[in-house]
């Protein structure tokens, strides 16, 4: 009986910790170390997403900002830093609510929402 809750327990931790982070290093796969420059190349890449959802939402293309916010979290998301983990939270969240308002056609909010995260993610200092 223990033996058989050992191994369920392992196979439970497997698919927390196990599962994720090999669907991460899918995902980002120029990443291979968590270097100070690949961190910089995906903030580089997330902002100038975000930058291009910002300027699809000025002009109320809703697909278009939709695509380029979410190729923006998913760029952000490759970022290795327990450091800049805390300051990509709330940018991060405001892109992601901007995405959700473009999916309901709510392009101003999109924008006001875009530009407040933008404005975060330019803030980012990666150590």
């Amino acid at each position: 009986m223990k033996m058989k809750l050992l191994i369920v327990l392992f196979a439970a931790l497997f698919c927390i910790v196990g599962v994720p982070s090999a669907v991460l290093a899918e995902e980002c796969p120029d990443r291979t170390e968590t270097t100070g420059g690949t961190n910089e190349k995906f903030l580089k890449e997330g902002v100038k997403l975000a930058e291009e959802a910002l300027e699809h939402a000025k002009k109320g293309h809703a697909n278009e900002t939709k695509v380029s916010a979410k190729a923006s979290l998913e760029a952000l998301k490759c970022i290795v830093s327990s450091q800049a983990g805390s300051q990509l939270q709330g940018p991060k969240g405001k892109i992601r609510l901007g995405y959700i308002k473009a999916g309901k056609g709510e392009m101003d909010k999109a924008v006001e929402l875009l530009e407040a995260g933008v404005a975060g993610l330019k803030k980012v200092k990666l150590l």
